[in-house]
């Protein structure tokens, strides 16, 4: 290997001597095994170093097939167990409703999901995998994957002693990254084909690929995330997100006005913008009715449509609804003040892993039954009818429900008779 299979981070030792390092120390590793390309290589560079690698993957649902599949492999080629834990993202995405019909969010409130960052989730694996406090925390992350992480190394370093983090093959080039993958006879996991990357969330980039290529996966997805078709219905309304890999599985070629950025913060910013709006998750609005008459109401306003259509807002002339009443006379937002339901029971084991998979199963089945047990004519919440507006942007949703007068009812759900009310008394 060359030096033209490196590149070179201003201030940094190379990778070769942070890798020394760790196997000096004489202490395991514990690595962020992702089943990607860069995670494969840098297992592969601990191990030749002679360092121990415990290798961990978190998972964004438990159980998906081609995921369990992609590990067995590993484990096989490496003859070690990888030991499995939930994203981070996971409980976040459950405690803000993402992409949840509103039947569901009386029982996410009672659940109560703890909030926890991605360091607080490595410092519970390493202790489930009964390692040192201080181990070090090692990923595949490379300077020359972007400008912002270049940035990052500069500015940070490789190793970082106060999280422990560390990135052994930060100055690869992917030429390095998959001739070391080939040399060691390595698999490569499918994921380059199907999404052009490894997988890595929930929006459209990921699943409209998933849906056509392990569709079984797909429904098994929908299951904890029913509405994950509106970010579909978003780019097919927009034209395909730029982060989306095109048919030959490679990303698109930034638009000529990227190109034309003459700094390398110009450029970074223009590269968080597109990625922002590719993941978007909160960009729509979920109108609910207790019963079809009131749903009924709806359509005499604003035409036919389906019980949970989506409604592509910009298709819609807005400026003959305003507000005409004052919104305090309207009433709180679609949450009623009502008694939650009983969440399920938390496992209790000598195991992390274990106790994370066992609840979140509870979990999905509670989830599920709260699917399977409508009530027309109770609540807003329960009834299952209910419509989406959709929109190009977070922003662009907040902007409509400010001009628009509806705050108070919320940002997410909404009664949509209540909001009749102020929009016709």
């Amino acid at each position: 290997m060359g030096d033209k299979e490196l590149t070179v981070v201003k201030g940094q030792p190379p990778s070769t001597e942070i890798r020394e390092k760790l196997a000096q120390e004489g202490k395991p590793v514990c690595l962020a095994f992702s089943c990607g390309k860069d995670s494969v290589a840098a297992w592969i560079a601990l191990r030749d170093a002679g360092v121990e690698v415990v290798p961990a993957y978190m998972y964004y649902i438990p159980g998906l097939a081609f995921i369990d599949e992609q590990i067995a492999k590993y484990e096989d080629h490496f003859e070690t167990k990888i030991q499995q834990y939930p994203h981070p993202m996971l409980a976040h995405a459950l405690q803000n409703a993402g992409f949840q019909p509103p039947q569901r969010v009386p029982m996410l409130a009672a659940i109560d999901m703890p909030a926890i960052d991605y360091q607080g989730m490595w410092d519970l694996i390493v202790e489930d995998l009964g390692m040192d406090e201080d181990t070090w925390r090692a990923d595949g992350v490379r300077a020359a994957d972007s400008i912002v992480r270049r940035a990052s190394f500069t500015k940070h370093g490789a190793m970082k002693p106060t999280t422990r983090k560390v990135s052994p093959i930060y100055d690869w080039l992917k030429a390095k990254v998959l001739q070391v993958i080939e040399d060691d006879k390595a698999p490569l996991c499918n994921d380059y084909e199907v999404f052009g990357r490894s997988f890595d969330g929930y929006d459209a980039r990921f699943t409209a690929p998933l849906k056509q290529t392990y569709p079984e996966d797909y429904e098994k997805l929908r299951e904890w995330f029913p509405l994950l078709d509106t970010d579909q219905f978003r780019w097919e309304k927009m034209g395909s997100p730029k982060t989306i890999p095109n048919k030959k599985n490679k990303q698109e070629r930034p638009s000529k006005q990227q190109a034309r950025a003459t700094t390398i913060k110009d450029r970074a910013k223009a590269e968080q913008k597109r990625f922002n709006t590719a993941i978007e998750a909160d960009m729509w609005l979920c109108f609910a009715f207790s019963t079809q008459e009131e749903f009924g109401e709806w359509q005499a306003k604003f035409g036919p449509m389906d019980n949970h259509a989506r409604i592509w807002a910009p298709d819609v002339d807005w400026s003959p609804w305003k507000p005409q009443k004052p919104l305090g006379e309207i009433g709180p937002d679609i949450i009623e003040q009502e008694e939650l339901p009983e969440p399920p029971e938390e496992a209790v084991s000598d195991s992390f892993a274990e106790d994370c998979y066992t609840d979140l199963e509870n979990i999905r089945l509670a989830l599920m039954d709260a699917d399977n047990n409508l009530r027309e004519g109770h609540s807003a919440w329960e009834s299952g009818i209910y419509i989406l507006l959709v929109f190009p942007t977070m922003q662009d949703k907040e902007q409509w429900v400010d001009q628009m007068g509806l705050a108070q009812f919320g940002m997410k759900y909404m009664n949509g008779s209540a909001v009749l009310k102020v929009w016709n008394p």
